[in-house]
């Protein structure tokens, strides 16, 4: 989302096809918690969509934290977890024969949070595996004509590769391109399935701040004459040295509030290497503070952030976002994570990965809206409360686009990114 002034195109799509969960075959997991999903756990809209109404309670956010944190200490045999779609409680994506000490952890899980419900999915692949394939896969996408979008679709166990449904590519032909690009052992692995989408468009006092500068403020800059801005994103630090982190397709070299300069360029991903670590820059030469402006544009306060999410978040969280166009603007809900998109930048397409997927949903009734993040809040935080008026932040925004089911869809630069890139950055 590059300012006012310059215009980008980011090649994405909406996923029309998400089937229900219920109806699965389930395994003998059956004694660690539920394993018939009710529809009203995982719904599916009239285009066969996941929505989420309501928001959840703080308990069952402790619930769904704990079982991302065992995610994330056993990716080898877990694969996802999504909230139900009426908050009710949690799913968790399993591989098949995991492990009695793992099982064990699942029924503790479930006994601790027995005022929600534990639903599981067995599936056939890890999550481990299942972001394994996608790096092979990657290569492939980049010579199929009509991919916009790929990812891990985790709580199916599977891989969802989309098209543009206005392209003159069939779908047939695309599946035919992709089988011949895999080596004979992954044609029999991970299922790859096809979804139709669409293309989006990225979007490039907060506007009279000093330092040390707050997150969410307007980073002003220059390139070839044309003015134009973006916001600051988070504190990054980075070999003992706390650097700026905004979005990479903001490309000029130097950003300024109210005539002083926030920073100078100090590296990104964008555009070459946008694709192993998506949309980021890095700047330096001044303070950043650990606060995040949530006012109004002619307000002062702030919310402190303690932290970041270094991973993809799962399906039915909620983020709030702060940038320099719309201020702070929240009910963000999360479709997906870990996805990589082709974006049009006026010139050709730059593969970028580490993105998450929302729509914006201002009466929680399950319909999204238009009226989330817009063009200039490029690069502000996207975060989640962490209690007591302070935030985590699970990356930064970088575009929007149409959506038929929810109005538009918003898309966030995730800091698995930046990690990956260096593996001693965080939030600080």
């Amino acid at each position: 989302m590059s300012g006012k002034g310059r215009h980008w195109v980011i090649l994405a799509i909406i996923a029309l096809v998400v089937p229900s969960l219920a109806g699965i075959p389930r395994s003998a997991m059956a004694d660690i918690g539920n394993t018939e999903i009710p529809e009203s756990c995982l719904p599916k809209d009239g285009q066969g969509g996941l929505v989420w109404k309501g928001e959840p309670s703080a308990e069952l956010k402790r619930m769904e934290a704990a079982a991302e944190g065992l995610l994330e200490r056993h990716p080898n045999q877990l694969t996802g977890v999504a909230y139900c779609s009426d908050y009710s409680g949690v799913v968790v994506a399993a591989k098949r024969g995991i492990s009695p000490t793992l099982v064990e952890q699942l029924k503790k899980l479930n006994t601790e949070h027995s005022g929600f419900a534990l639903f599981l999915n067995p599936v056939d692949f890890s999550k481990k595996e299942i972001d394994s394939f996608v790096m092979r896969l990657s290569p492939v996408m980049d010579s199929v004509l009509g991919v916009v979008g790929f990812g891990p679709d985790y709580i199916r166990g599977r891989v969802s590769v989309e098209y543009d449904i206005q392209g003159k590519v069939k779908p047939d032909k695309m599946r035919s391109q992709i089988q011949t690009g895999l080596a004979t052992a992954d044609r029999a692995s991970v299922p790859v399935v096809l979804e139709p989408g669409h293309r989006i468009e990225v979007t490039a006092t907060r506007w009279a701040d000093r330092a040390p500068y707050y997150m969410g403020a307007v980073l002003k800059q220059k390139r070839h004459g044309r003015s134009s801005y973006c916001s600051a994103g988070v504190p990054i630090v980075v070999n003992g040295a706390r650097r700026l982190l905004t979005a990479g397709h903001c490309r000029s070299k130097y950003f300024f509030n109210n005539g002083y300069l926030v920073g100078s360029q100090y590296t990104t991903s964008y555009p070459g290497n946008a694709y192993k670590y998506g949309d980021f820059k890095l700047l330096k030469g001044n303070r950043y503070g650990m606060k995040v402006f949530n006012g109004r544009m002619n307000s002062g306060s702030s919310l402190r952030i303690v932290g970041g999410y270094y991973s993809g978040l799962g399906s039915g969280n909620q983020l709030c976002v702060s940038g320099a166009t719309t201020a702070q603007t929240c009910r963000y809900y999360v479709i997906r994570s870990n996805r990589t998109y082709y974006i049009w930048n006026g010139q050709r397409n730059i593969k970028t990965g580490h993105l998450t997927v929302m729509y914006h949903d201002s009466n929680r009734d399950g319909r999204g809206d238009k009226y989330g993040f817009r063009p200039g809040d490029s690069g502000g935080p996207a975060y989640s409360s962490a209690g007591g008026g302070k935030v985590r932040v699970a990356g930064i925004a970088t575009g929007a686009g149409h959506s038929f089911r929810h109005g538009k869809l918003y898309y966030v630069t995730q800091l698995s990114g930046v990690r990956q890139w260096n593996r001693s950055a965080y939030v600080g």
